[in-house]
């Protein structure tokens, strides 16, 4: 959505949720209130939810044009690629896919998704494009130590340019954060470690997130101090 508002051509290919439920997020996100995810509520509250789609209706119209989905069939390497070489050759500046584990690959899974990285890597020159794949923790795993953490085969960290990862932290704790007024102890529940910057400084480094429940929203705090 922040991309939309900047006029930067970006799509999404969401494998997991339908176009209503990111109808709905986004439309919690623009008017702050998180209770647009909540079915029950939508349903009592009938004409605040027609005058809010009345008034954002021809941004949701532009906004959806961005959105692909696919929540009911299996997608595999083979149609994602597709797909990234004709949103490219539409002119998509930013192409994602959430989530990349969504996908089905071949029995040897560590080939295909060397030949997927190889392959996408190889598009986003040709079209000058950049391309963000969202993955998750391997299964099992409670938290982020490190690069083989990922979920699926070595190739998402070694062929990939930048690797960033989302930490939670349930309940909220407590920081030294560098900001533009100087340190401060400040709360935070998110953090956002870049794991990998292979063509720019950074690689370690923490920034601190503030995400707010009510309006599904994220406020950056500044970087960590270690």
């Amino acid at each position: 959505a922040y991309w939309h508002e900047q006029k930067i051509p970006a799509v999404v290919y969401m494998l997991e949720e339908d176009r209503q439920y990111h109808h709905h997020r986004v439309l919690a996100q623009r008017t702050g209130n998180a209770l647009w995810t909540d079915p029950e509520w939508i349903r009592a509250n009938g004409i605040e939810v027609l005058a809010t789609l009345e008034t954002e209706g021809e941004w949701l119209t532009a906004f959806d044009r961005t959105i692909f989905d696919a929540p009911h069939e299996a997608v595999d390497y083979v149609a994602i690629k597709k797909w990234i070489k004709q949103t490219a050759e539409a002119g998509a500046k930013i192409i994602c896919i959430d989530p990349i584990t969504a996908a089905s690959s071949s029995f040897q899974p560590w080939i295909a998704d060397q030949e997927f990285m190889i392959e996408v890597k190889r598009l986003a020159r040709q079209y000058h494009t950049a391309v963000v794949l969202i993955t998750h923790p391997k299964k099992g795993g409670s938290f982020m130590t490190g690069l083989d953490d990922l979920a699926g085969g070595a190739a998402w960290q070694r062929f990939s340019q930048s690797v960033i990862w989302i930490v939670n932290h349930f309940p909220a704790k407590e920081e030294k954060v560098e900001t533009t007024f100087g340190s401060s102890e400040l709360s935070i529940n998110r953090t956002l470690w870049l794991l990998k910057t292979r063509n720019g400084p950074g690689a370690g480094k923490k920034i601190a997130f503030r995400f707010s429940g009510e309006s599904l929203t994220f406020s950056e705090l500044g970087l960590i101090k270690t």
